[in-house]
């Protein structure tokens, strides 16, 4: 495959833009090898690219256990955590900016950026936010074509976010 032929999802693409720019990437994904695919595409067209691939289901809690564990004991520090649900509507929509906001409020040393695109935006919103000294620090926003915008007054709604927050928990606790 060229790497002029390279057609990636935003957030694939958010990773060959970060590693051109000289960041390293772990990339979790589902399909191991659909990620060595795309993981032997990016160096092929960046070959310093520093991109390790990672297992992780996002709907097995054993698979979340797991990718946790093997990221923390690889000693790699989390400096930015990339969120991106793609085509996410309505109510899904709020629920993700909600619970992103929840999990801003609550991670410490660590820092969630969080944004909506779509995939016609590709990937310069979450590259802005991801490269540019600017936006150092913001956490927990929301952001638009590389511009904080205002989410809808629901978004904001702290009580509602505990409450998903509080919800999601009891969803994946172990019993």
């Amino acid at each position: 495959m060229e790497s002029m032929d390279l057609v990636l999802p935003p957030l694939l693409q958010t990773a060959r833009v970060l590693v051109m720019r000289g960041v390293r990437v772990v990339m979790a994904v589902r399909d191991i090898e659909k990620g060595i695919t795309v993981r032997e595409a990016i160096i092929t067209e960046t070959p310093d690219a520093k991109v390790d691939i990672m297992e992780l289901d996002l709907s097995s809690l054993a698979s979340v256990g797991n990718f946790a564990t093997k990221y923390r004991s690889s000693g790699l520090p989390l400096n930015i955590l990339i969120y991106n649900p793609m085509y996410a509507y309505g109510l899904s929509k709020l629920a993700n900016i909600l619970h992103a906001k929840e999990l801003a409020r609550l991670i410490c040393n660590a820092i969630l950026k969080y944004f909506v695109n779509d995939a016609s935006q590709g990937a310069a919103t979450t590259c802005y936010l991801a490269l540019n000294p600017k936006v150092k620090g913001v956490t927990g926003e929301y952001f638009s074509d590389s511009n904080l915008a205002e989410p809808s007054t629901r978004c904001e709604d702290q009580e509602l976010a505990k409450e998903l927050w509080g919800f999601s928990l009891g969803l994946t606790s172990t019993k």
